[in-house]
């Protein structure tokens, strides 16, 4: 009898604080969240598990904040860009913000970044942790045609932030049905500019990558050996002091003009206003 009203009491204190941090981050502007137990993660490779990054880890928050659908209407490529970064900032800052709400109540709570920086391996960009998988196991969405998280809400119109942490919390199920409608549809495949995504694989990232040519890294070195290599003094000080040079300097500073490409989530209908 005691040990069954201690299993109660334990379900409800998990329950009470499931509901207690869904509000908060709720509270922080996120419209879609949900919990992912430990063991839907049984598949995820090496090194890129919660308890890698977490020793301890029992349950993962993933929440995500609506992309306006106005930035998307706009023909301005600095609108994207200023949305991309005021939300990378906004979810890591709120990312914090619920790592301590959870230390407070006696847990230990962590988030990584939702982009950059990532790791290479096998010549493949690794993240630390798959934030779109891991929505896919809290409930939020499906992997789409695109290979990006597709909400029924939003589409792929989602900026993702998780947080791993050793609370127990009570976890949602996993989505029913299908959302993306794939070769039904297939506009996020025609519409990609670089041509790199194919019919259920894998985004070819250097094809991604490599459309922001004109600021990429690649882009940089070559500038830089260009002044390097100058032997003429007068040209090396234009070559310097020139707009290719402003043109990375604030690419590096705010985020830089067209250089983020949006076709793929843009074109995606599921969650589109019909307007």
């Amino acid at each position: 009898m005691i040990e069954l009203r201690l299993a109660r009491l334990e379900e409800e204190t998990m329950t009470n604080l499931t509901a207690d941090v869904k509000a908060y981050i709720m509270a922080e502007g996120a419209e879609l969240v949900g919990v992912a137990p430990l063991n839907r993660f049984l598949e995820a490779p090496v090194g890129h598990r919660p308890e890698d990054i977490l020793p301890g880890a029992r349950s993962v928050i993933v929440y995500g904040f609506p992309m306006l659908e106005s930035t998307f209407r706009s023909p301005s490529p600095r609108v994207y860009v200023l949305r991309y970064h005021q939300l990378r900032e906004m979810s890591q800052n709120s990312g914090y913000k619920v790592c301590h709400f959870l230390e407070r109540r006696g847990h230990y709570a962590v988030n990584l970044p939702g982009t950059a920086p990532m790791t290479v391996e096998d010549k493949i960009l690794f993240a630390d942790f798959s934030y779109r998988h891991a929505a896919v196991l809290a409930g939020l969405g499906e992997i789409g045609w695109n290979q990006l998280l597709v909400t029924p809400r939003y589409g792929p119109r989602v900026w993702l932030m998780a947080v791993i942490t050793t609370a127990e919390l009570a976890p949602d199920p996993l989505l029913e049905g299908i959302i993306c409608l794939r070769e039904k549809c297939n506009l996020c495949i025609e519409q990609c500019p670089q041509k790199a995504l194919t019919p259920g694989q894998s985004t070819d990232k250097s094809k991604c990558a490599r459309r922001p040519a004109q600021f990429g890294l690649s882009h940089l070195l070559r500038h830089l050996k260009d002044v390097m290599n100058e032997k003429d003094p007068q040209r090396r000080e234009a070559l310097l002091l020139g707009p290719t040079t402003w043109g990375l300097w604030m690419h590096l500073q705010y985020g830089g003009p067209e250089d983020r490409c949006h076709s793929c989530v843009s074109a995606c209908p599921v969650g589109k206003a019909q307007t």
